[in-house]
C-alpha cells in the first residue's frame, strides 16, 4: 500500500515528517543546521513548558575591547573623568551619586524643554543606574559594577 507511510499507525509521511512538520531521526537528535553542531541532551520541564536541551557550539567573534571602551568613555566624558579622579571605586560611588543628583535636578529646571515621556525615561536611567551602582546589588550579585568601571577608567 503506497499511503501506509501516512496511515494511522505510523504518523510519519514519506519525507519523515509527522503532522505536525517536524523532523524525527532514529537517533533522536535535533538535526545540525547552519549555526554549528547540537547534541541532544535530554528534555526538562519549564514553567510547565517541554523544552530540549542541546549544547551548542559558541561562535566566536573577534572584539576590538580598545574601541568599545572608547566609544563608552566618549559617550559620557564626565562619567569618564569623574571615574579617573577618584582615588577609591567607595570616592568614585560618592561623585557618581553626586553627579546622577545633579542630573536628575536638571530635569526639573524650568528651562527644560523635555517631553514628559522623556522626563519620565532618564528618571528611570537614573534610577536603574544608581541601583547597578549601590553596595546591595553588589553583595547580590557578588560583584561591583562600579569597581569594574573605576578600573577600567
Amino acid at each position: 500500500m503506497e499511503n501506509s507511510a501516512e496511515g494511522k499507525d505510523n504518523p510519519k509521511n514519506k519525507e519523515g515528517k509527522t503532522p505536525s512538520g517536524s523532523i524525527t531521526g532514529k537517533t533522536g537528535t535535533p538535526e545540525t543546521g547552519p549555526a554549528g553542531k547540537q547534541n541532544f541532551l535530554g528534555t526538562k520541564i519549564v514553567d510547565d513548558v517541554f523544552t530540549d536541551s542541546v549544547e551548542m557550539l559558541k561562535t566566536r567573534f573577534e572584539y576590538d575591547y580598545e574601541s568599545y571602551t572608547k566609544m563608552l568613555w566618549n559617550s559620557n566624558p564626565e562619567i569618564h573623568r569623574i571615574l579617573r579622579s577618584a582615588e577609591t571605586h567607595e570616592a568614585a560611588r560618592d561623585s557618581m551619586y553626586t553627579y546622577l543628583d545633579r542630573a536628575e535636578r536638571k530635569i526639573f529646571e524650568v528651562d527644560n524643554d523635555l517631553h514628559i515621556l522623556e522626563k519620565s525615561t532618564v528618571r528611570e536611567c537614573i534610577r536603574v543606574f544608581r541601583s547597578i551602582l549601590g553596595p546591595i546589588n553588589e553583595k547580590r550579585t557578588s560583584t561591583s559594577a562600579l569597581k569594574l568601571l573605576w578600573q577600567q577608567a
